[in-house]
């Protein structure tokens, strides 16, 4: 059996992945990252569908940057805008035969980059399609757990649906909003844990990018692109510290709202106890009232009711 044959299978049943993978370390949990991966995956990824009630109003936009360094004096720079262009760059024929799929088969480069992105920082629906990227991690026969850090950036809380549960009004008040609101701290809880662990590696990615790769790269003296190549990584740098200055700024607003949530708590905390105080209040009321009137009306019914028994006793015919 031909030795490519194993991966053109797996590469023909691109949608199926992870489980088409060839190998994969974490495959006895990649049922549970397919899972979360599918459950977010309409505000992840852009769509062809019309009726699509999360379609963006620039949802033909789509990029996906590729660079490919070698053994050439230059980078190859190519930015795919549709999966046609991304189906042929993998050595794909499109229009697509059928079966088998004709898949030509080209040495990888040295280093290849492929940036994910969104139109900005606070976005979550990535400028690719769904089966773009199955495409990509399939040709890369990248592991399942990749889509455990992906699924991040589609389970963002929104500030309005928190402020929905925080801005409440004193007679408006129930026990729901404050389950509601216990909802929403643990989900503050968890942005900002993901938000620090993503800050961290961000700045631990910016730092290898910013010493030890560019120290490297001044070393290799037999590779005609190297000035390029430390250009373009020092634009990636830069870009590379924007990303983490507006991680900071939204692990700020974090900790605002964390902040705020718990005044809400306690707000909220403090009305329900005066409710629960005031119900009280006018149960021992009613039942004062309850107790006064039987003691006024009961004697009078009983002693009426005896009277005309003894009455009734007492009638002789004549």
């Amino acid at each position: 059996m031909d030795e490519s044959q194993p991966f053109i299978q797996s590469y023909s049943r691109f949608n199926e992945y992870p489980e088409n993978l060839v190998e994969d370390a974490n495959r006895h949990r990649s049922h549970r990252y397919k899972a979360a991966f599918n459950k977010h995956e309409k505000v992840l990824f852009r769509s062809d569908n019309d009726e699509d009630e999360h379609k963006d109003d620039d949802e033909p936009y789509i990029l996906v940057p590729l660079r490919d360094f070698g053994d050439e004096a230059s980078p190859t720079v190519r930015n795919i805008s549709n999966e046609e262009s991304l189906r042929e760059y993998f050595g794909e024929t499109v229009p697509g035969p059928p079966p088998p799929l004709r898949l030509r088969l080209k040495p990888d480069p040295k280093c290849r980059f492929i940036l994910l992105e969104t139109p900005h920082a606070e976005a979550r629906r990535l400028n690719l399609t769904k089966s773009m990227l199955l495409r990509i991690l399939t040709y890369h026969q990248v592991p399942s757990c990749y889509l455990n850090f992906i699924t991040f950036f589609a389970s963002k809380t929104s500030a309005n649906d928190t402020n929905k549960y925080i801005q409440v009004q004193a007679e408006q008040v129930h026990e729901l909003d404050l389950q509601l609101l216990y909802i929403m701290m643990d989900l503050t809880e968890e942005l900002q844990s993901c938000l620090s662990s993503n800050h961290k590696v961000l700045k631990l990615l910016e730092g290898f990018y910013s010493t030890q790769f560019c120290d490297e790269m001044r070393e290799l003296d037999n590779l005609g692109w190297k000035d390029e190549c430390a250009a373009d990584i020092a634009h990636f740098v830069r870009e590379l510290h924007e990303i983490i200055l507006e991680v900071e700024g939204i692990a700020n607003r974090a900790e605002a709202l964390a902040t705020m949530v718990n005044r809400r708590e306690n707000f909220i905390s403090k009305v329900l106890q005066n409710q629960t105080n005031y119900r009280m209040y006018e149960e021992t009321i009613t039942m004062s009232l309850l107790q006064k009137i039987a003691f006024i009306y009961l004697p009078v019914s009983i002693i009426s009711v005896s009277t005309t028994v003894s009455i009734f006793l007492s009638t002789r015919p004549y």
